[in-house]
């Protein structure tokens, strides 16, 4: 938890109120619009912020401290394809889809520290001290964007946010972020300096062969046959080869743990007929660039092989994918001063877009806990929402940094 004051009973139910309205119109991917109109309604409701548009689907909102640089704060505007199951009154109105990830908490938490930062620039309540961060020298301060991202759980908006040359031009030097995560108790802090999410790609193998009834399977070549032999083989090499999840105990070596699985096998058209077409989809998650590059050439390689020995021949595809999120050893060091994280002892299997940020300036990425065990991306996820303003004091505590 952040060493600063929690928010009030009032700010606390506020941040509910945000992230109910939220939680109830879900939208996917770039289609965000309901989701835009009510984030600016609510900020132009705040007051104070310089309101932009950077590119599609997107929303930046800027408050002016004196400073010469300024901190970015993401939020995601998206949901997920998910039917939810968890029964609540504010549940989704939007069929097949539901804010299973904690997006509508974490744009929630930004409202909230938009809202407390224009309060500390605007007031100083009776018989109150003003904060020692807001009596800084003009210029000693950071000036703080809120950036309101769409499309992270399908193609990635940072990218587009990056393109648009927003952070830049409003001075931003480093850029922070909070995650929902289950299995930590209601508003404790976790990360870890370096390596903290894996790399993703979305991997597909396709076999190509010769359909003929299963009577005359020799005048054919079997491209399910191909398939699962791949599966096979694929599995065994890497098990072999690098440490997985499933294997032994993990080393030190983040560049040799790797994961990659397969979650859909398809092919063939009827049970009497060799099949002259099948597909395994999969995803692969590693922690180091080099060793994403060596495994997609393996993966291409024994596919076809595999192929070859079937009669068949094979192709391979993989989505561009997030890189490592890795976050700045000075900029978590910094943090850690003010904050109380509980370190992560290893980094983690999922992935995020926030990773692209930090490619191109200084990124802090935690995780806030949920109070609850419902895992991210099911139907039945749902938070202790006291955990909310826990966040807003972590989210306060990070853009006054010097």
């Amino acid at each position: 938890m952040a060493k600063a004051q929690a928010g009030t009973t009032q700010e606390l139910e506020r941040l509910v109120g945000w992230r109910r309205d939220l939680h109830r119109i879900p939208e996917v991917g770039f289609e965000v619009a309901q989701t835009l109109a009510y984030v600016r309604g609510q900020l132009e409701a705040i007051g104070g912020w310089e309101l932009e548009e950077p590119a599609p689907s997107s929303l930046t909102a800027f408050l002016d401290r004196g400073g010469s640089s300024a901190v970015a704060v993401r939020a995601e505007l998206d949901a997920l394809p998910v039917h939810e199951e968890t029964g609540e009154p504010w549940a989704s109105r939007h069929e097949g889809r539901m804010h299973a990830c904690g997006h509508d908490a974490h744009m929630a938490m930004a409202l909230g520290l938009a809202a407390r930062l224009s309060r500390r620039a605007d007031e100083v309540r009776p018989g109150e001290k003003r904060r020692p961060e807001d009596a800084r020298p003009e210029g000693a301060r950071r000036n703080v964007l809120l950036v309101f991202e769409p499309a992270e759980e399908t193609t990635g908006g940072a990218r587009d946010i990056l393109a648009s040359g927003t952070l830049a031009a409003h001075g931003a030097d480093r850029i922070v972020g909070l995650h929902m995560w289950p299995g930590l108790p209601a508003g404790v802090v976790a990360g870890r300096a370096g390596a903290q999410l894996a790399s993703s790609n979305e991997v597909d193998a396709t076999f190509f062969g010769k359909a003929t009834h299963i009577a005359t399977a020799s005048e054919g070549a079997d491209a399910l046959e191909a398939a699962a032999a791949f599966l096979t083989h694929i599995y065994e090499i890497v098990s072999g080869t690098y440490e997985t999840p499933d294997g032994p105990a993990a080393g030190e070596d983040l560049a040799r743990r790797v994961l990659l699985k397969f979650g859909r096998l398809s092919g063939g058209e009827v049970r009497n007929q060799i099949a002259a077409q099948a597909k395994a989809e999969g995803s692969l998650r590693t922690f180091d660039e080099g060793t994403r590059a060596q495994l997609k050439r393996l993966i291409a390689d024994v596919a076809a092989g595999c192929a070859k020995g079937c009669g068949c021949t094979s192709e391979t595809g993989y989505s561009t994918g997030y890189p490592v999120l890795v976050n700045d050893a000075a900029l978590f060091s910094e943090a850690s001063d003010a904050l109380d994280i509980q370190p992560l002892a290893e980094p983690l299997l999922i992935s995020d877009d926030f990773a692209w940020y930090g490619q191109e300036l200084p990124g802090l990425f935690l995780m806030l806990g949920t109070g609850r065990d419902e895992p991210l991306h099911a139907s039945t996820f749902c938070l202790d929402e006291r955990a909310m303003a826990d966040g807003v004091d972590v989210l306060e505590t990070l853009v006054d940094l010097p």
